[in-house]
């Protein structure tokens, strides 16, 4: 079923080539030639054997790379420094470890960004040699696209280790996409070479964090929200910040494997803001909304719908709707909230629609109320959750067509709030007073509170129910076997380094419940969206 959750960028689609079509994306690059150039039989820490491009200057013009197979290609490396090819020779190394190691870019204590054109689409190890075979105290920091800085130096361990001889960065590259790798020599730093490798598909299992980028680096500030997925996890779907030329505004996007971020245009004769919420599982029909921005902040003012988004990428606008909040698995049904007549932006009543209903049929209010919102539907779209206007607080509510509007049975009567549900209906996730909740029919609850005490909420749950996803301060993951832990936690126990991230949301989570995307603050302190899939 499509999955959606309470906030806002991007998806992710997995491409597949063949193998040798990976490989001849694959390239060896060896700085400095005053101890030659490694040979075809050296693989060195990647065990990626072939051509070796050497490169013995600093500066443009820059020369064509050739791939392991020694086929020239349209990659590029764009350097710029003040120091030029530099070399010691280190008594421990030897053959093709000294030609690799013992030459190298002097890049002195001087920050700067390496910029590489050119690359296929798909999924790459990128190895970094930043060794200093001059001095066992001189360090090289890299890092590339956000993903964790790493500190390179030693003594020479004999053979290639990781955080001595080389850095290591798995990383997905798009369409078009300019892959930075960030060097920042400690009192003198080193670049003895670079090993990019193409895989064929991104690994099966293990840990993966990606982040998602943005549809403008300009804008500012610049950010972006992940907020709705695909039941099976490869579709990505949120906003991101745009600058038009006078102001910030906010598009809506969907992030695929190989086009990365991709706007989704809104309809003419329609203010250019947008949101996107949630997407079918075919990736073709994603809900949400356009309006446009006052004072920075985002304000949507009618639901909207793009179907048809692979191929003639059609759009609607519903005026009587405030938001379209989910989609089902298929596209066909909508769900979202009415607004009441006038200017501004004020909820009336839950919504679902679809091409037989023509617009928006409202799914009513409780009898102490009259203001409901419809949040997510099941991926049949027999149930729909979200919220109603009890007596003296907001409740969890859930509608069938059998049984209409009607309070969630079994949740305490506080004020709550149901976000998201599973594919067959049978699981509502959403929060409960201070503490997330999970339900399952026809009454059990389970409350999740926050690890400090302070408010946590559920967005979304896994078809089976065993897997939740939120915020409670930060992204969380729930399951009945290890309880509440923060998503960062999860993702750095298995092996993902996260330095400088935040991570602020966890807004979906796939059928399977291992991969989830959210939102959090990236490196440089910008909003940005993120994927990321958890270990088996």
């Amino acid at each position: 079923m499509s999955r959606r959750a309470s906030l806002l960028l991007a998806g992710l689609a997995f491409f597949v080539c063949s193998t040798p079509s990976a490989r001849s994306q694959s390239f060896n690059i060896d700085y400095g030639s005053t101890f030659g150039t490694p040979s075809s039989s050296y693989g060195a820490a990647a065990n990626q054997r072939g051509h070796w491009n050497a490169v013995d200057f600093n500066g443009p013009p820059f020369p064509v790379l050739r791939d392991v197979n020694g086929v020239p290609t349209r990659v590029h490396i764009n350097q710029q420094l003040p120091f030029g090819p530099a070399a010691f020779d280190d008594i421990d190394t030897s053959g093709d470890d000294q030609a690799l190691m013992d030459d190298y870019l002097d890049l002195h204590s001087t920050p700067h960004t390496f910029v590489i054109t050119g690359l296929q689409p798909g999924w790459y190890s990128i190895y970094t040699y930043a060794w200093a075979p001059d001095s066992v105290f001189f360090g090289t920091v890299v890092e590339v696209e956000k993903l964790g800085p790493q500190t390179i130096g030693g003594a020479w361990p004999g053979t290639h280790q990781q955080g001595v001889t080389f850095a290591k960065h798995d990383v997905v590259v798009t369409k078009g996409k300019r892959l930075k790798v960030f060097t920042f020599g400690l009192t003198k730093g080193t670049l003895n070479g670079f090993q990019f490798v193409r895989h064929p598909t991104p690994p099966a299992n293990g840990a993966l964090f990606l982040p998602l980028g943005n549809l403008d680096p300009t804008a500012k500030p610049p950010g972006s929200f992940a907020t709705g997925m695909s039941s099976d996890g490869s579709i990505v779907v949120g906003t991101s910040f745009f600058f038009d030329g006078k102001m910030t505004e906010t598009r809506a996007c969907r992030w695929t494997f190989v086009d990365g971020t991709k706007n989704l245009d809104v309809p003419p004769n329609t203010l250019a803001a947008s949101l996107a919420t949630s997407v079918s599982d075919d990736g073709a029909t994603v809900g949400g909304g356009v309006g446009f921005v006052v004072s920075g902040q985002l304000e949507i003012r009618n639901g909207a719908v793009w179907s048809a988004v692979d191929r003639d990428g059609k759009s609607s606008v519903f005026a009587d709707a405030l938001v379209v909040n989910d989609v089902t698995a298929d596209g066909s049904i909508r769900v979202g909230t009415t607004r009441l007549p006038g200017p501004w932006p004020i909820p009336d009543q839950g919504f679902y629609m679809d091409d037989a209903s023509g617009g928006p049929v409202k799914i009513g209010a409780l009898p102490n109320g009259t203001t409901s919102s419809a949040e997510a539907v099941s991926g049949d779209g027999s149930v729909i959750v979200g919220w109603a206007e009890g007596v003296d607080h907001l409740t969890s509510i859930r509608w069938t067509s059998s049984g209409g509007i009607e309070p969630i049975p079994g949740l305490p009567d506080i004020y709550g709030q149901a976000n998201g549900v599973s594919t067959n209906g049978q699981h509502i996730v959403g929060r409960a007073g201070a503490d997330a909740f999970v339900w399952t029919a026809p009454s059990s609850v389970v409350l999740i509170p926050s690890l400090t005490g302070i408010e946590a909420s559920a967005n979304d749950v896994s078809a089976d129910g065993s897997v939740v996803v939120g915020v409670a301060e930060e992204a969380f993951v729930w399951d009945a076997a290890n309880g509440l832990r923060n998503l960062r936690d999860v993702l750095e126990s298995a092996g993902i380094d996260l330095t400088g991230w935040t991570l602020l949301n966890a807004t979906a989570v796939s059928d399977d419940g291992k991969k989830v995307c959210g939102y959090g603050l990236d490196p440089d302190g910008s909003l940005e969206g993120f994927f990321a899939r958890l270990s088996d």
